[in-house]
């Protein structure tokens, strides 16, 4: 389990690259960025029996949807409380982010 990402296109801002990203792989059109919210993670994998490293940069939304609709590439979500979606991620990296976006909330409220 880990958060919607993607790729920048050549021309694309950060913030229109996410829009789009969440919008092919979650059918969320609705998003509303929170101001003042950036990390990042860097990561390697292999592909073509080359090691790729590569870095994903997450900033924090608002949404009023409720229903998701998946694209091919994910299996299931769930909409989930702090402390169930910490257990709920699979990657340490991934929680850290979430870990950063609920002390952001918390002291920007």
């Amino acid at each position: 389990w880990e958060f919607p990402r993607g790729l920048i296109k050549k021309g694309e801002s950060l913030k229109e690259a996410a829009r789009r990203e969440i919008k092919e792989e979650v059918g969320i059109k609705d998003i509303q960025f929170i101001p003042g919210f950036k990390e990042w993670i860097k990561f390697f994998f292999k592909f073509g029996g080359k090691n790729i490293m590569k870095i994903a940069t997450f900033l924090l939304a608002e949404t009023k949807t409720k229903k998701i609709k998946l694209s091919y590439e994910h299996k299931d979500y769930a909409w989930l409380e702090y402390k169930e979606a910490l257990e709920q991620l699979t990657f340490q990296n991934a929680k850290e982010i979430l870990k950063k976006a609920n002390d952001f909330l918390r002291k920007n409220k």
